[in-house]
């Protein structure tokens, strides 16, 4: 058997011990809660009670019943833990021989490992068909039958995994489906439709197929290689109908042989064992393989029409074509695990990069989707993927690399050492002075923190939204900042928790940071202690006209540590929320939105000042733009030199319009006082000449 057939055996014997180690500890349950019983029916036989001697034949016989019962129930739970004993012995024997198995399977994977090196047959050019014991075709039908097993296995124990990958790939359709049905509804559906490839109407089952077998092997956990290659054949098909007809006239030529290639490489690592026609048409394969590495490269156009080439195109073709020249090379040597090893990598390697890469696209086109689906929503204006495009881009390259390296960790068969080498380097215990850590507890606090800082942002942007109003008052954002400073501290003790840091150590660096603060940090302290204080006594709200140092405008945010001001000028001005506290404040939207203004007007001397009032004070009762109450103030305010100063005083109900209020109340007056004759006069200007004598 080779490296393959014994890394699927090696698979399906920790399954079973799995398994069995579940029916061993379902067993021990029942042993313990039978045994409980029947400790509890012995107490009841023995029961004092019982051996009473009553006058009563009724009750004397309903004891006498109970006894029988008890000692009927007794035996027969006594006869039901011998029997689980019995079972419980079988399954643990089962258990012991099943590991053993694993540990010989992992004695000949590592034998075969090490011996894989060195030649396990002839050289290609001195190998005989004598020297092997099956045709090519009869390992092309076992290695078809084998796979059909264990399909048949997997949909039978598999089917929580693939009960959840489906109800993924519902909602996954679902939600391209609605996207869709919406955008179609839009004036410029041509336009928006015009930007997208993969997830067009007829293709969004297409895409969704393909993404579904892209995340099934992950959800199975660590599946045999059989399984690994019916999901890669199946996600194939589906990436055919996506990408052919974006290929170039010679690209398509190239691609239906190298899915050919692939095909048949995809065949050849199930074979249980090696054929002499086998070795010849791998090596046929890795030569036509080469040659179409050779032609790619060396081709100075694009694959694809429309779609972008990616810039890793050309370096993923020159790992696959060193890989398909070593494999040569070992088939030439006799090498025959390294050969299929390595050819079946280069081929998947090739086919996984170019999946990935029309994944990464069809992601970005549903977050397009999303976005233009539902352009005027929050959730679009928080993905914002016109200006965060490239941010998704190279978030979705780390996660196709990782992706694609798990992928050539499998085709090489150092999965399970690369999971180990890595789960070893995580849970290492490293020792710093007097403290010992692990990797592994750094990661999960940092990535615990890092999740609650995105909640956090979240949850402000989405209901800590500004107000569209110059002068409306938000009463959220107080609450906000609460919240956000509640996520911050919860996701801080579970970074701690799940990390495992003793409190004693928190502590000591607690210590250390009132210390700093002392030292350094007392402004940064204070602004975080005001920003909580201006949370809960709220003096200023978003949405609050405020004064402060000189400056005024809209307040924009209230943050932790300073809070931000929207300034008549259309810039921002960021105030540390310590400043809001220690210095004078002025809020004019506190209360309400009301606001007085007020302009002095010259009138002559020679004027009636009651008749000027009253027309004054008629002109303003007819104004819709002023309050009533509190009443309009008309006061005589300066003898002037040319001219008696009124000063007139109004409200106005949103002091958002103050400005445009007092302009029409000035021309209103102005207008009625000119109407009655009264006359505005202007100082005197003479003109003095000066003449040389």
């Amino acid at each position: 058997m080779n490296l393959m057939g014994l890394n699927t055996v090696s698979i399906f014997m920790k399954e079973s011990v799995a398994q069995l180690s579940g029916y061993e500890s379902q067993l021990k349950d029942f042993y313990d809660e039978l045994s409980q019983n029947r400790m509890n029916t012995i107490k009841i036989m023995k029961d004092p009670f019982l051996d009473i001697v009553t006058p009563d034949s009724n009750l004397t016989q309903e004891i006498q019943d109970l006894k029988s019962k008890a000692i009927r129930l007794d035996t027969l739970q006594n006869n039901s833990l011998a029997k689980i004993t019995i079972v419980r012995n079988r399954v643990s024997l089962a258990l012991l021989n099943a590991n053993d198995i694993i540990s010989n399977l992992n004695f000949l994977i590592i034998s075969t490992e090490r011996s894989m090196w060195k030649p396990e047959e002839s050289p290609l050019f001195k190998a005989r068909p004598s020297e092997y014991d099956q045709s090519v075709f009869l390992l092309i039908g076992t290695a078809i039958s084998r796979a059909a097993m264990v399909m048949r296995y997997y949909l039978k124990t598999g089917w929580s995994a693939i009960s959840i990958a489906l109800l993924l790939f519902i909602l996954i359709t679902s939600w391209l489906w609605l996207n869709m049905h919406r955008i179609k509804k839009l004036p410029n559906k041509d336009e928006i439709l015009s930007e997208v490839f993969f997830l067009r109407s007829n293709r969004i089952i297409i895409g969704s197929l393909m993404v579904f077998f892209t995340y099934l092997p992950f959800l199975l956990g660590d599946p045999p290689m059989a399984i690994l290659h019916i999901c890669d054949l199946l996600r194939t098909g589906m990436l055919c109908i996506m990408l052919y007809p974006y290929f170039t006239k010679q690209a398509k030529k190239w691609w239906i042989i190298f899915c050919v290639l692939w095909l048949y490489f995809l065949i050849d690592d199930l074979f249980p064992d090696s054929a002499f026609s086998e070795r010849w048409i791998l090596f046929i394969a890795g030569v036509i393989f080469m040659v179409l590495c050779i032609q790619i490269i060396r081709s100075s156009k694009s694959i694809f029409v429309k779609i972008p080439q990616s810039p890793a195109a050309k370096l993923l073709l020159l790992f696959c074509f060193a890989q398909i020249v070593l494999s040569l090379i070992f088939n030439l040597t006799g090498r025959v695990t390294l050969t299929k090893m390595l050819s079946v990598s280069a081929v998947q390697c090739l086919m996984l990069g170019i999946t990935l890469k029309a994944l990464i696209t069809m992601v970005l086109e549903s977050i397009y989707l999303q976005s233009e689906a539902y352009k005027e929503s929050r959730f679009a204006e928080y993905i914002n993927y016109h200006t965060l495009e490239q941010k998704y881009r190279k978030f979705l390259w780390v996660i196709a690399g990782l992706i694609w390296f798990i992928g050539l960790t499998r085709s090489w068969s150092i999965y399970n050492l690369a999971v180990m080498m890595v789960t070893m380097f995580f849970e290492k215990h490293r020792t710093l002075g007097g403290h010992t850590f692990t990797f592994g507890s750094i990661a999960v606090f940092v990535g615990v923190i890092w999740i609650s800082i995105i909640v956090s942002k979240s949850i402000n942007f989405f209901f800590g939204r500004e107000s569209n109003s110059p002068v409306k008052r938000n009463n959220m954002a107080s609450m906000m900042l609460l919240i956000r400073l509640a996520i911050w501290a919860l996701g801080f003790i579970i970074a701690v928790t799940a990390a495992g840091i003793p409190m004693s150590k928190i502590t000591i660096m607690l210590g250390a940071l009132s210390v700093g603060i002392g030292f350094g940090l007392q402004n940064i302290a204070n602004n975080l202690v005001s920003g909580i204080i201006l949370a809960f006594e709220r003096p200023i709200q978003v949405g609050d006209q405020i004064e402060i140092g000189g400056k005024s405008g809209k307040v924009k945010e209230i943050g932790v540590r300073s809070s931000k001001l929207a300034t008549g000028d259309g810039s921002d001005l960021i105030i540390p929320n310590g400043d809001l506290l220690s210095q004078h404040l002025t809020n004019w939207t506190m209360q309400n939105l009301h606001k007085s203004v007020s302009f002095v007007i010259g009138i002559d001397y020679s004027s009636d000042i009651m008749t000027v009032r009253r027309i004054i004070l008629d002109t303003l009762e007819k104004s819709d733009k002023i309050l009533k109450t509190p009443a309009p103030g008309i006061l005589l305010d300066a003898f002037a030199d040319t001219a008696l100063s009124i000063k007139i005083t109004v409200w106005v109900p949103d002091l958002s319009s103050a400005g445009s209020t007092r302009s029409q109340i000035m021309i209103d007056v102005y207008n009625a006082l000119s109407a009655a004759g009264i006359k505005h006069p202007f100082p005197p200007y003479g003109i003095i000449s000066n003449h040389d004598s």
